[in-house]
């Protein structure tokens, strides 16, 4: 494992996709990702596709809305290390690929960015 430097989006004519780069850069080179939770070839191209439920739809579904108090004692810990005394305007909860993400957006977005935290606790980086 190793530690995620930077989570950039991007968007091409044909997908939004993100460009994910770690800290060991000789072992883990850049990991793409389509916003359908497919993971790409540098190319672009789809090396895995995205895993669907059998009714076709995307495995984990929709985002699901969540309340502060429905969150993992760790994950509400980073959200306060980020955006200590901030007034969260809503936080969703997602899956991407074999992970929970909780989706944090904040009613101040100029002084308070989105914030993306794993189940784990970990803040993936601020949403873009």
């Amino acid at each position: 494992m190793t530690e995620i430097t930077e989570v950039f989006k991007a968007a091409t004519a044909e997908r939004v996709y993100y460009k994910i780069s770690f800290k060991d850069v000789l072992n883990y080179p850049p990991l793409y990702i389509a916003s359908d939770g497919s993971v790409l070839n540098p190319d672009l191209t789809v090396a895995v596709p995205a895993p669907h439920d059998a009714s076709g739809g995307l495995a984990g579904g929709p985002a699901k809305v969540v309340t502060a108090s429905e969150l993992p004692a760790n994950v509400l810990a980073v959200i306060h290390e980020r955006a200590s005394g901030a007034e969260i305007a809503t936080i969703s909860k997602e899956i991407w690929g074999d992970h929970v993400v909780y989706l944090v957006s904040f009613t101040d977005e100029e002084n308070h960015p989105k914030l993306a935290v794993s189940a784990e606790g970990t803040a993936i980086h601020p949403a873009r």
